[in-house]
Order: C-alpha cells, then structure tokens, then sequence
C-alpha cells in the first residue's frame, strides 16, 4: 500500500494560551568575575569629599598636629573640615564638669582657668538661667558712640585737611561698626572673664579710603597674661606654638605676628626637619632674648612658648580687672546652676 502524503495527513489544531516558560539561566553563559572586572561606580568629587569627612570623622579625637602627620603634606589651609575645627577652638571648648570638681577647683581658681571658661560655654549652652543672665548682660548696654576732635579750634573744623581726616576718621568707625563689636565683645567677656583682641585694618593705597577694619578675637586657649601693662590693665602674651597646628595661618592675623614668627624662625627656635615639617626646639628659646619677652612653659606633655604682644597692637576687655584671671564673673554660681539640672 502506496504511503500517504504529508499534504493528507490532518494537521493538529494549534493551541492558544501563553508559550510555555523557557529556562533563561540555561541558555545563558558563563561569566568569569576577576579581580580585573571593571565597576560601574564613578569617582565624583562629591565621593571624595564624603570621604575625607568620614576620615575625618573617625580620626577626630587625634591630636591635630598628630592627624596632620597621619596625613601627610596636604594643604590644611583648603580642607573645610580642618578649618571647621580650627575656627571652633577661637573660645574654649564646651565641657562640662561635675559640682564636686567645680567646687574642688574654686578652692584655687588661678590653677583651674580652662576648666572654668569650659564649664562656662557649657552652661551657656545647656542651662536656660545662665544664658539669660548672659545675654541680659550683652542686650542692656546700647554702645550708641560718636567722634570728638580733641586739641583743635572752630576754625581748624572748616578746613578742607580736616574735613578730609574727618571723614576718614568716621568712615573707620563706621567699618569697626562698634555697636556690634561692642555686644560681641561683652558677651565673650561675660563667658570668659577676659579677651584679647587685635585690629585687622585694609586700606586703598593712597590711605584715603577704609576697606575694612575689624576687631579679631584671639583664641583663649593660646592667651596669657603675663604683666601689668601701661596703656592696658595687663599685657597679652600668646602661644606661637599655635601655629604649628594644622590649618592655622599667619596671613590671618596682623603683620606685627609674621615679625615674631620671622624672629623665631631666623633664631632656630623653630626649624624645619628632614620631611619639611616645622619642629621645635626648646634649647634654643634663649636666642630671642633682648628682642621679645617670652616665656617656655611645658605642661600636659607639650612645650608653649609665650611671648608678649606689642600692647599699641592688642586690645585687653575684661569685667573685672582687678585680677588677672581669665574665669567667669559667675563662677561662684556654677555650683548651684549645676543643681538646678539635677
């Protein structure tokens, strides 16, 4: 019997529905992972900045001249976050102590002035009462001000010269822009007792015109006094260590610092070493004597070396001058505004 052709056998019906799932998995190939295999993470500035500041997180409780060691020559000057913290440390830090150890300490303020201008930032910030009794201090005082020619004559008054200075004279003040530098100054005062402050001033070159003049704050952990002086109640003396700090510059102060720091280093007292770092050198501080007065002091295992601030240079306020302690007016209540937390 002859075969049927294809063309006569019945064909199947077709089915609808949905193809039946295929096995991806097998159909695909093997892929080798090596160490070479490229990520499809891309570097941005914003990465590298979250993680400098998780670097700088984690090493924040180094010692600052030891952190920029840890991280070798790198500009401090432009990393945001070591001038964040050079800038917090213009006052004394926060910190806050037990009413046993204030009470213990009252016992001989003169050797405790850290711990009271600490405990005093920290009750200005935790303790509702102090900040108004602060604050209150720096809001009464108006500091409305004006300028008065002393030595000259009505006529003297109407020459061009001396309107010329006049001006000069108020366009200076006005920079200064005392009512508020006034506030500033009495709050700070209030907190530590007592602050030193310079005059940073810019000019046109001609000497005609004020850019700017302001009253900077020195930062108290590198103040001192260190003797009665004759235009200021005490005469300042300043830490030039600090500038061995990470992030600290001498362009942000006045011109009058780089002079000292010139003597020091011309002096050997401060050298460079084989890795192009500034070292001290204690056996050599007696090289500067006849030029500037000083003192090297070497406390909580480092060396401060003190030397006194032209007086014509540095502005001394203090609320009570009577003494040469830089604590708080209120230190006598810091026991009894610690109980009030309790």
């Amino acid at each position: 019997m002859a075969e049927k052709k294809n063309d006569d056998v019945e064909k199947t019906p077709k089915k609808r529905g949905r193809k039946p799932k295929q096995d991806v998995a097998a159909n695909e190939g093997k892929e080798n992972i090596t160490m070479s295999t490229k990520t499809q993470n891309n570097i941005t500035m914003q990465n590298v900045q979250s993680r400098m500041a998780s670097i700088f997180r984690q090493n924040k409780d180094l010692n600052l001249l030891d952190y920029i060691n840890a991280m070798g020559r790198i500009n401090q000057n432009n990393n945001p976050y070591v001038q964040n913290e050079r800038i917090k440390r213009i006052n004394a830090l926060p910190k806050s102590s037990t009413k046993q150890d204030t009470a213990k300490a009252l016992e001989n303020p003169g050797s405790n002035e850290q711990l009271f201008r600490s405990e005093s930032w920290a009750l200005y910030y935790q303790n509702y009462v102090y900040n108004n009794l602060l604050k209150l201090n720096r809001d009464v005082p108006m500091y409305f001000n004006y300028v008065l020619p002393k030595g000259v004559s009505l006529s003297d008054c109407k020459k061009s010269d001396f309107k010329k200075e006049m001006k000069f004279v108020e366009d200076f003040v006005d920079k200064l822009n005392v009512r508020k530098a006034g506030k500033d100054i009495s709050l700070s005062v209030a907190i530590e007792g007592k602050r030193s402050y310079v005059f940073r001033t810019g000019f046109n070159k001609e000497k005609t015109k004020v850019n700017y003049a302001v009253l900077q704050k020195l930062p108290s952990e590198w103040v001192k006094y260190t003797a009665i002086g004759s235009s200021t109640d005490y005469v300042t003396s300043f830490d030039f260590m600090m500038f061995l700090q990470p992030g600290e510059s001498l362009d942000r102060y006045p011109p009058f610092f780089s002079d000292i720091w010139e003597a020091i280093l011309e002096n050997k007292i401060v050298q460079l070493d084989e890795n192009g770092r500034y070292k001290f050198i204690p056996e050599m501080v007696d090289n500067l004597d006849g030029k500037y007065n000083y003192e090297l002091e070497y406390k909580n295992d480092r060396y401060m070396y003190w030397v006194e601030l032209p007086q014509i240079e540095v502005v001394e306020f203090g609320s009570d001058d009577t003494n040469p302690l830089q604590v708080p007016d209120y230190i006598g209540l810091f026991t009894d505004l610690r109980g009030l937390d309790d």
